[in-house]
């Protein structure tokens, strides 16, 4: 039995459904200048086109070629967007250390192999890593720790 490849059907649908998006809201929302006089939605515009022409390149192929239908892993999808709403929730309050430990925290249930030495290990590097870089390095006014209480 002949069968499409539907994950490359479904990706590069979605590439496509990204760049018209990205292409039709320069459009309507920045000038567009001319190819001599470039405004500031000609290059947006641009980038849309060539993820719709890629998007296309992906899909197109995959309608004659064989593959199958992959199981979606409920699991990780939910506890890794659980944890970008628990990092956005917990930043302003709390600061930037415990929104990490909480994105962290909850993205490790999406891996069953992770173990808690090495979430508290990710915590504390990334802790780390973001002091650095955001308060040494480019001396951003966010605090890494905040008690609302």
């Amino acid at each position: 039995m002949h069968t499409k490849d539907y994950r490359d059907i479904i990706g590069g649908g979605i590439i496509i459904l990204l760049g018209l998006f990205i292409a039709a809201y320069a459009l309507n929302t920045l000038a567009i200048g001319t190819p001599r006089r470039m405004g500031p939605g000609f290059f947006p515009i641009g980038i849309g086109v060539l993820l719709v022409c890629f998007g296309i390149g992906i899909a197109v192929p995959a309608f004659f070629r064989e593959g199958t239908m992959e199981q979606i892993e409920w699991r990780p999808l939910f506890a890794i967007s659980a944890s970008l709403l628990a990092f956005g929730l917990c930043v302003t309050p709390f600061g930037l250390v415990p929104a990490i430990a909480a994105l962290v925290a909850v993205s490790a249930l999406a891996d069953s192999k992770l173990t808690i030495p090495a979430v508290l290990g990710l915590i504390a590097s990334l802790s780390l890593i973001c002091y650095v870089i955001f308060d040494l390095g480019l001396g951003l006014t966010l605090p890494m720790l905040r008690w609302p209480f």
